[in-house]
């Protein structure tokens, strides 16, 4: 339901999932969540709280989104924790710096094309998107 709020919104778009880790009422398959959120442009923040380090599907699972769409990955292991987990989401969404480009490749419309981003030095670091749909 949180992500068709983000439905005509221009601009930068984000989401802060907070979860346990239990699906319990999803009305999409996790490769259907992955493919909207692509489309849509909207950076995944994972919060996995109280996940076990044995259940890494849930983990996996959660790093891929994030990863996937720009977005960042935490794990704490209480609600104390939360607070400075929402303050480092807040500092990185106010200091990316957005990249625009346009592809002279004018072939499939509806087709997942990849992209790569360097850094120089390479003590830096870029986290970016996958991808896009052109």
């Amino acid at each position: 339901y949180g992500l068709y709020q983000f439905t005509g919104v221009k601009g930068k778009k984000a989401l802060v999932i907070l979860t346990d880790g239990k699906d319990t009422a999803s009305k999409f398959d996790y490769d259907t969540l992955v493919e909207y959120v692509k489309k849509a442009g909207i950076s995944i923040y994972g919060i996995g709280l109280k996940i076990s380090g044995a259940d890494l599907e849930v983990k996996y699972r959660l790093n891929k989104l994030a990863q996937a769409t720009g977005g960042q990955t935490f794990y704490v292991d209480s609600p104390k924790n939360l607070e400075s987990i929402y303050r480092q989401i807040n500092d990185d969404l106010r200091s990316q710096y957005m990249l625009t480009y346009y592809s002279t490749n004018t072939g499939t419309k509806d087709k997942w094309r990849k992209v790569e981003v360097k850094v120089e030095p390479s003590s830096l670091q870029a986290r970016t998107i996958t991808g896009y749909y052109p």
